[in-house]
């Protein structure tokens, strides 16, 4: 056998063997449609069913039209893609920050509510609410010009000078005791009148008749 002939002969072999490995392939493919065939079968009628079901609500020209609306807002999706990815990297910027401020916030918070803030502000305004079904505008308004008065009062009470003679009128009235009060002649009231401490009192409520006459 010549050298052409033991070539040829190992070209058959080769070209034998492939055409085993394709008919494998294609016993393979055979036996995988097979397997297949009732699944997709399956499938199908279920598209089938589905389709049917969503008939009277689609049809093709709403399908063209979304396909034509989204060709033509490109630039707005490009957009919208761009700032969803600013969005994500600033989450991933703040993150780390929330995690450690959240619960500091959370804690401050749970303070407030033990020292009765929350149920103070909630009883501030369910004392608004019937301040309001109760009055109308017109004497809120009038009530609101009051509470403005009365601290105006209450700031100039807080002045070193006179806050120094309430807490002495305090103090007078608290020494005083009626019970221990006597009757007094004409003759006795001026016998009184000369002690100090009434030459004192009378000086001041002659002040305190200056200073009241100013207000007429």
């Amino acid at each position: 056998m010549t050298s052409t002939e033991e070539r040829i002969l190992q070209r058959l072999d080769e070209i034998e063997k492939k055409l085993d490995v394709v008919h494998e392939q294609a016993e393979n493919a055979r036996e995988l449609k097979k397997d297949l065939s009732p699944i997709a079968n399956d499938a199908f009628k279920v598209l089938l069913t589905e389709l049917g079901k969503i008939d009277s609500g689609f049809q093709l020209e709403d399908l063209f039209e979304l396909m034509r609306r989204m060709m033509t807002s490109v630039n707005n999706i490009t957009y919208m893609l761009e700032q969803l990815d600013n969005i994500i990297e600033l989450w991933k910027t703040v993150s780390p920050l929330l995690q450690h401020t959240v619960p500091l916030a959370i804690e401050k918070l749970d303070g407030l509510e033990q020292q009765g803030v929350f149920r103070t502000y909630q009883t501030m305004l369910e004392v608004r609410g019937k301040i309001a079904s109760t009055y109308g505008p017109e004497e809120i308004k009038n009530m609101g010009e009051a509470f403005v008065f009365l601290l105006g009062l209450l700031n100039k009470m807080g002045e070193p000078h006179t806050r120094e003679l309430i807490e002495k009128a305090g103090d007078a009235f608290a020494e005083l005791d009626l019970t221990k009060t006597d009757r007094v002649s004409v003759f006795g009231l001026a016998k009184s009148l000369n002690s100090p401490e009434a030459k004192q009192g009378l000086g001041v409520m002659l002040e305190l008749t200056k200073t009241l006459g100013k207000l007429s």
